[in-house]
């Protein structure tokens, strides 16, 4: 990976994790949630699966931990059952990423696919994705 889109990954972890951060918890501001995976998303067709799912994952986890003075102190859960819900949600946020960044993949592949085909099949294909 070049330094270029390790730069670009930590900041769309850093936007993601901030904006998960500030839209969940006791008083979120719910817009916010809306447009927290968006850098996530914006950054998963560069990256590999494995940097997608963990780009996700950790932007998720980094964003969680609002709650986690919440649900030591006040709901008094073990630590260990509050590290496991965390990664939980996080690990089937990152799969789901993981899974929009192949489907998305796949769309362009498809379209280049089909603009290289002689022109009548081109057609005919076009008219039946769509």
């Amino acid at each position: 990976m070049r330094a270029r889109y390790v730069l670009l990954s930590i900041s769309a972890g850093v936007a993601a994790a901030l904006l998960f951060y500030f839209g969940t918890g006791l008083h979120p501001t719910w817009s916010l949630l809306w447009f927290a995976p968006v850098p996530v998303l914006a950054m998963a067709p560069s990256l590999s699966r494995l940097a997608a799912f963990l780009l996700a994952t950790l932007s998720w986890l980094a964003g969680a931990l609002n709650q986690w003075t919440y649900f030591r102190t006040a709901v008094e859960l073990p630590p260990l059952l509050i590290v496991l819900s965390f990664l939980g949600l996080a690990i089937s946020f990152g799969f789901e990423r993981v899974a929009r960044r192949d489907r998305f993949v796949f769309q362009i592949c498809k379209r280049r696919s089909i603009e290289k085909l002689p022109a009548p099949v081109n057609d005919k294909l076009a008219k039946a994705i769509k």
